[in-house]
């Protein structure tokens, strides 16, 4: 059985393998650049016969990577792929990574600093299942 849910476990991934904050949703006020926010997108469970939801299925995650510049939010972002890249195993949950793509936005989430940040847009999928 898995000793947490499957967000924490993602959480606890980024942290981990992450040189730069990282949180949830929402960057928190003070954090400094480069950071890294990330929330689930989508969900999708897989179901059995009997329609009943199972411990695996799909899931996507947006990584909003946050910089002071263009080049520092593309390099957060490729470290970002790197901590999550390949086959994984997290809190009792083993998660494949499926795909991935970047995208960078002049856009960036605002902490309320009158500051100009960059934001580069990593969209990662992957298939998870409860594992050891």
């Amino acid at each position: 059985m898995p000793s947490g849910t499957i967000l924490e476990a993602l959480y606890a991934k980024l942290d981990a393998g992450m040189a730069v904050p990282v949180s949830s949703e929402l960057r928190r006020q003070g954090d400094p650049t480069p950071a890294v926010v990330y929330e689930v997108t989508r969900m999708s469970p897989f179901l059995d016969s009997t329609g009943l939801t199972v411990d695996s299925g799909l899931l996507t995650v947006r990584l909003d990577c946050v910089a002071d510049n263009a080049n520092t939010a593309w390099t957060t972002a490729l470290g970002a792929l790197a901590a999550i890249d390949g086959n994984w195993t997290q809190s009792g949950w083993k998660f494949q990574l499926t795909g991935a793509e970047m995208a960078q936005s002049r856009a960036a989430p605002d902490d309320g600093q009158a500051d100009a940040e960059r934001i580069c847009t990593l969209t990662a999928e992957f298939q998870f299942m409860e594992g050891s």
